[in-house]
């Protein structure tokens, strides 16, 4: 009854928004409202009469008659719709009769104070939710039945949620809402604004607070809140410093202009979207931000709190659990990282880092192309291991005469005139050549190391431990090394080493020579010329064939002495004379 007449075309809209809500109930109402829809007609000039002030008291008079409002009824389905704008709260409760239609118990408003004004759009709304639960809670506590809570702010849809719970960073004074929302029954549903006009029209016509206290009642519990976590930050620092601070900062003047007229769809400013991302947790209280409970630093603060935070010189890890439970701005934890990351004196102190492993080198694209070498101690006797990179071909060689340069020198030109100078000798730089810095040779030392040792727990002479020690080298290279996945013989060779295991398998399995052809031939009884020898001189006698002895090689009978002898074709020639002439002869 006391709702403020129009003033323009859009409070005029607004106000017929609410009519066409309820239409159904008001008898003649496209004669009652016919001089408001005359000033929606496209060039009217705008002039407030008589005509359009009874039509607005006569809607008036419908909307709180019987033929609107509803007697309650406890057993009928509530619906409480809020809204909040610009300068004040609407609330209106609702039943659903059998029809399903929505008949209004009661309607409520009231201007936002001050520093209510003050408030992010989310806070402003939620603000609305407590105000319409509040003013009507004698209807709504209690019931066993949910009733439904209509706002057209989705993202408290979600906090205000019971079946999510309210995140931790929310905002402080949404989480007391939340607290104080627990002792009701109820389900919040997102409505548009298009579908929540009376709400709507309430908060954007709202009757003035009669209070006089331009502070709203849950506001000074937030201000002691501020207060306290700004305490806690620093000594040093005051409310009245962040404040004055936030005042001359511009991104987070920008930040309040947002939270005041709320945010834009996108946010191109990359120094703003971090805080266009946490919209929902952000608030004002006392000219001071917050993100929860953490206040946001401004710019020209935050060296001095980062100061004060690693005044003890803990860790970053330490440093950054002391700020999150205080303090909070885009981009600290790496600021943190930052700052102790420069600190002299914790440097100062810092014990040094792990030793690195050797560094690995590439693999070698063909064998003896890379070969590593070391040396080796064990009780007064030295050997050098020599390994070759592509194949783990081992070698390991007694030093005899010790470990000098000649020494060195003597061994490796045994070594290539077998395998071939390679095209990198990898040692440690070290005259001794020590194991430590040489990893590729140094698993080879171990292993001739342990080869070593079994040797020497056997017993075995001096001077028989380097023949053992072949036997053992012969096994290691004849086995499928672990890295390679094949024998270092088959590797360095392209075959596998014959040794006495392959003994026990079947002849058919072993690994045969290939027999070539012989070009020459001869057959029994074959008279042939072959090589004779004797002290004075080497001649070609006459004879015949007698026996084959092999693959190549002939039992001879001398014609003339009958003498027998065993030669190689090589050494046979097939008689091409006369057999006449032979006979005769």
């Amino acid at each position: 009854m006391d709702a403020p007449e129009p003033t323009n075309v859009t409070e005029v809209k607004r106000f017929l928004g609410v009519v066409n809500y309820y239409r159904n109930f008001i008898p003649n109402a496209s004669s009652v409202l016919h001089p408001l829809h005359e000033l929606l007609r496209k060039n009217a000039p705008w002039k407030w009469g008589e005509s359009q002030k009874r039509s607005v008291e006569a809607v008036r008079r419908e909307l709180a008659s019987e033929r609107v409002l509803a007697h309650f009824e406890p057993e009928a389905q509530l619906v409480l719709a809020v809204d909040a704008g610009p300068a004040g709260l609407g609330a209106v409760l609702s039943q659903r009769g059998d029809d399903g239609r929505e008949r209004p118990l009661a309607f409520a408003s009231r201007s936002l104070t001050v520093s209510e004004r003050n408030y992010s759009q989310i806070q402003k709304e939620a603000t609305a939710i407590i105000f319409g639960v509040k003013h009507f809670h004698q209807y709504l506590y209690g019931r066993s039945d949910p009733f439904i809570l209509k706002t057209d702010h989705r993202p408290l849809v979600s906090i205000f949620n019971k079946n999510t719970g309210i995140p931790i960073t929310t905002a402080l004074r949404l989480q007391r809402y939340a607290l104080l929302l627990s002792a009701y029954n109820y389900v919040v549903q997102y409505v548009s604004s298009e579908d929540n006009p009376v709400a709507d029209y309430f908060s954007r016509a709202p009757i003035k607070s009669s209070e006089g206290n331009d502070v709203a009642p849950d506001q000074e519990v937030d201000r002691y809140y501020a207060i306290k976590f700004l305490d806690e930050v620093s000594p040093a620092i005051t409310i009245r410093d962040i404040a004055q601070a936030v005042e001359q900062d511009t991104e987070l003047t920008t930040v309040r202009k947002y939270m005041q007229h709320g945010w834009p769809r996108k946010i191109k400013c990359k120094s703003i979207l971090p805080y266009f991302l946490c919209k929902t947790d952000l608030q004002d209280e006392s000219g001071c931000l917050f993100r929860g409970h953490k206040v946001i630093i401004p710019t020209a603060l935050r060296e001095k709190l980062l100061t004060e935070l690693h005044d003890s010189h803990l860790g970053i890890t330490k440093t950054k659990s002391a700020a999150r439970s205080r303090m909070w701005w885009p981009g600290i934890d790496g600021d943190i990282e930052h700052w102790v990351g420069a600190c002299a004196t914790c440097a100062s102190l810092r014990a040094a880092p792990p030793r690195e492993p050797p560094a690995p080198w590439p693999k070698a694209a063909a064998p003896w192309q890379r070969v590593h070498i070391d040396y080796l101690s064990i009780g007064q006797r030295v050997y050098l291991v020599i390994v070759d990179s592509f194949s783990k071909w081992l070698e390991c060689l007694y030093m005899h005469n010790g470990t000098s340069t000649r020494a060195l020198i003597s061994k490796l030109k045994y070594i290539f005139s077998i395998f071939g100078i390679p095209n990198v000798l990898v040692s440690d730089n070290d005259v001794k050549i020590n194991s430590d810095d040489n990893g590729q040779a140094e698993n080879s030392v171990r292993t001739c190391k342990k080869m070593l040792k079994c040797i020497l727990q056997g017993d075995i002479p001096s001077h028989k431990i380097d023949e053992t020690l072949l036997g053992y080298l012969f096994n290691y290279r004849n086995t499928v090394h672990c890295t390679t996945g094949e024998t270092p013989a088959k590797l360095m060779f392209g075959r596998h080493l014959r040794s006495r295991l392959d003994l026990i398998l079947p002849s058919g399995t072993t690994h045969s020579i290939e027999e070539v052809p012989v070009k020459r031939h001869f057959e029994l009884g074959d008279v042939v010329w072959t090589r004779w020898y004797n002290a004075r001189k080497e001649t070609w006698q006459l004879g015949t064939i007698k026996e084959k002895v092999g693959n190549r090689m002939y039992r001879i009978i001398l014609n003339d002495s009958h003498v027998s002898c065993i030669r190689h074709v090589d050494q046979i020639i097939k008689y091409t004379g006369s057999m006449i002439l032979s006979k005769e002869r």
